[in-house]
């Protein structure tokens, strides 16, 4: 049996590189229910595809480390597989997703720092996604 998680999608925003690193321009959605065994790259890219959303770039940040050292580009299975294993750490996994709402360039204008955590009551939520066995296949 494996330990089922959330990963809360920051979508739609931007990540600005700067003296202070922000995500601008956000939604969230959460994905829950998820299997360590089942989520992989095309798993997390046809989730958010499937919620109306672009993918540019994916983000996650490993709290405890300087931002700039601490944020990880996702790219392949390989980065998904460390994500994965910071849910024991830090419960809901948080993932940026730069990209916009499929047919519309704009956004919210919502920002968050991202080295600071936010949890499942803290973000906008419209709905609730669930990662099931078939979406590890895109």
């Amino acid at each position: 049996m494996f330990n089922k998680f959330t990963i809360a999608l920051h979508l739609g925003g931007v990540m600005e590189f700067g003296d202070i690193t922000k995500y601008t321009g956000y939604h969230v959605e959460y994905l829950h229910r998820c299997k360590s065994m089942v989520v992989n790259y095309n798993a997390i890219v046809k989730a958010v595809l499937d919620l109306g959303y672009s993918v540019k770039k994916l983000w996650y940040a490993t709290l405890g480390d300087s931002l700039r050292s601490g944020l990880v580009q996702i790219v392949s299975d390989d980065q998904v597989l460390e994500l994965v294993g910071l849910r024991s750490s830090f419960g809901v996994i948080e993932v940026h997703i730069e990209g916009a709402t499929l047919g519309d360039d704009s956004g919210s204008t919502n920002t968050v720092a991202v080295n600071i955590p936010r949890n499942e009551d803290g973000g906008e939520n419209d709905g609730d996604t669930d990662l099931e066995e078939g979406d590890e296949k895109r």
